[in-house]
């Protein structure tokens, strides 16, 4: 039995990805730094908290990373979004088979086919919208579950829970 579903790498995409990839250690980080700035913050408008210049600095710097990562989380999906370069935009079309899948990409000027064995993926993220099958370890295959034809995104995540090692459900 065929499947078949296609995917474009799109901002919507990317932001998915970097939500169900990193999503949780970023926000993780984020608030380990809030509660630390929370800390220097209250140490500071504490009458009993000594007020000399190391302090201030100390204080100056911890507010600045605290907005630096703010701003960081905020720009991750912007900033990998315009490092795929002429990658963005591109199409695939999957075609999954007992043996493997056969993934067909378009975008200006190019279009390029190749068939890949389901050893070959390193993991699977699978998210309400998506199947993010990962060639490498930042390089990942989006297919879009609304697009499929020939079966069903149940019938491709038992394919690929029993072919591949590393497979996450993030809902």
């Amino acid at each position: 039995m065929e499947i078949h579903a296609s995917g474009i790498n799109d901002f919507k995409t990317v932001k998915a990805l970097n939500k169900a990839a990193v999503g949780a250690k970023n926000f993780a980080a984020l608030g380990v730094y809030a509660l630390v700035f929370a800390l220097f913050t209250y140490q500071m408008l504490s009458p009993r908290y000594a007020k000399n210049a190391v302090n201030y600095i100390l204080y100056a710097f911890c507010a600045a990373l605290f907005v630096y990562f703010i701003v960081l989380c905020v720009n991750i999906p912007k900033r990998a979004y315009k490092r795929m370069g002429r990658n963005a935009g591109t199409v695939g079309r999957y075609t999954f088979t007992d043996e493997g899948m056969t993934v067909a990409a378009s975008t200006d000027g190019y279009e390029g086919e190749t068939t890949v064995s389901y050893d070959h993926i390193l993991r699977v993220i699978e998210t309400p919208e998506y199947f993010f099958l990962f060639i490498s370890g930042s390089n990942a295959w989006p297919v879009d579950k609304s697009t499929f034809e020939g079966g069903t995104p149940e019938q491709l995540a038992e394919k690929l829970r029993a072919n591949v090692k590393k497979y996450k459900v993030k809902r």
